[in-house]
């Protein structure tokens, strides 16, 4: 009964009450069978899954990562100061790839940026130069001059991040604020062990870490390395691969050096363009196993090592990296193929 009204102005109509009690019953049941028939199509139509190139792709690619962008790999927007929370990332992820810190209580005093940070306890010893930023402050980039010739390495994180070190030199960091600087050792790497295998000491680090990543999740590494350039452009740049395989699919990892951003179905996208550390394969018929890269400008180097299959939660080889050498693209040696899951 409405506010304010007569019962007796309210009609009274036993019929027509009937008839919309029938109406909303017919209602019901037409709308229950279409969301029953809408139902069932959804059913009858699921949704295809893509299988890996080969079985574990995913968890063995997804493993790979440039050292210090977990907070960048886990956000799509800017990355605001967090020093804390970059310092646990970062030390986590280098305590995960084999790193040891050196002997010392937390970081050296703090320096106003930009500043130059000198590694005496790296000294005969390989690894990294650990920069974390004060509160607020703002990393922008590193800068390494060895014989003359300078490498800059952006950071990927404004509150912190890794220079790759062999020997004590000298570091130049540029940013706002101040910051802090902590030597971590790799085990089994030395200068002149990186110096015999011919690569940058950045790439030898880097294929030391995937070992580390890769061997838990029952890949290994063989000693052979080739490089590969790829061309900057506009858009993805396909890694151009030239050796092929006629069944199976052999993984391999890639250092790129000038690049970066992998984008493919069995790599996280990182959201940076200098650096990737990335799970690349040549299948038999597979064309979805490779991952492009963005290159900026100039040119990309990837430095591809194959790897083979082996048992689960074997531990890395300490100083494997030693036995690195380069050889052509056309003349490595390619391990017992993986087997290859069909596109469907």
């Amino acid at each position: 009964m409405a506010r304010g009204e007569s019962p007796k102005e309210r009609p009274s109509f036993p019929g027509a009450a009937i008839m919309a009690a029938f109406l909303s019953f017919c209602l019901c049941a037409i709308t229950g069978v279409a969301m029953t028939t809408r139902e069932c199509n959804a059913a009858m139509a699921p949704v295809a899954i893509v299988p890996e190139p080969f079985v574990g792709t995913i968890a063995m690619f997804h493993a790979l990562s440039w050292r210090d962008t977990e907070r960048v790999r886990t956000s799509y927007g800017t990355i605001t100061p967090d020093a804390a929370r970059a310092r646990t990332l970062l030390e986590s992820s280098l305590t995960t790839r084999g790193y040891t810190p050196a002997p010392a209580q937390g970081l050296a005093p703090l320096s106003t940026l930009p500043a130059d940070f000198e590694a005496p306890t790296m000294e005969g010893s390989c690894g990294v130069l650990v920069i974390v930023g004060d509160g607020a402050a703002v990393l922008s980039r590193a800068e390494v001059t060895i014989d003359g010739t300078t490498d800059t390495f952006v950071a990927h994180d404004p509150s912190a991040m890794a220079v790759p070190l062999c020997g004590n030199q000298r570091v130049h960091v540029e940013g706002t604020g101040s910051a802090a600087a902590h030597v971590w050792h790799f085990p089994g790497l030395t200068p002149d062990i990186v110096r015999d295998t011919t690569l940058p000491a950045d790439v030898v680090l880097a294929h030391a870490e995937a070992e580390a990543l890769l061997r838990p999740r029952g890949l290994a590494p063989l000693d052979e390395v080739f490089v590969i350039e790829v061309p900057g452009g506009a858009g993805p740049q396909a890694i151009p691969l030239t050796r092929a395989v006629a069944t199976g699919c052999v993984p391999f990892v890639g250092v790129v050096i000038g690049g970066g951003d992998p984008m493919g179905s069995w790599s996280p996208v990182e959201h940076v363009s200098d650096r990737a550390m990335i799970g690349l394969a040549r299948c038999a018929s597979r064309t979805d196993a490779s991952p492009t890269i963005l290159v900026p400008s100039g040119t990309a180097r990837v430095y591809v090592r194959p790897y083979r299959a082996i048992g689960s939660g074997a531990p890395p080889v300490l100083g494997a990296a030693a036995a690195l050498r380069v050889v052509n693209e056309a003349d490595v040696v390619l391990p017992p193929v993986l087997v290859e899951a069909p596109m469907p």
